[in-house]
């Protein structure tokens, strides 16, 4: 028969193994976090260099579509257009025509006879 010393170096061992089996399964899922972790942000950095790439493509083609505007829009091309598309001509001389008096606004009216109104009121009352 076992005296009560072996009995207790028994539970002693029993019990360090289960805590050694304990940690060392903290440390494996301790692992397997991690691992899961860095496998999320490789990723996620997969995909914010996709994305940055795609964000340099497209300032680039901004870009060449500002140099292709400014190309289109300056004036010596549209001068040439007009001349050889559209058949303009450019006028010899230019004459100024001289602005006429239009007469009154209704505005204008408005107000002179509303005046005349008044002092007319006035002079009866």
């Amino acid at each position: 028969m076992l005296g009560e010393r072996e009995l207790a170096l028994r539970a002693r061992r029993r019990h360090v193994s289960r805590l050694i089996a304990l940690s060392a399964a903290v440390v494996v899922a301790a692992l397997l976090v991690v691992a899961g972790a860095q496998a999320l942000v490789a990723e996620r950095q997969v995909r914010l260099d996709g994305l940055q790439q795609e964000l340099a493509s497209a300032v680039s083609r901004n870009q060449s579509l500002d140099l292709s505007r400014a190309t289109l829009s300056a004036p010596s091309r549209v001068l040439g257009v007009a001349e050889r598309q559209l058949k303009m001509v450019s006028p010899g001389t230019v004459v100024y025509l001289k602005p006429i008096d239009p007469g009154p606004s209704v505005a204008q009216v408005a107000a002179r006879t509303e005046s005349v109104s008044q002092r007319a009121g006035a002079a009866h009352g």
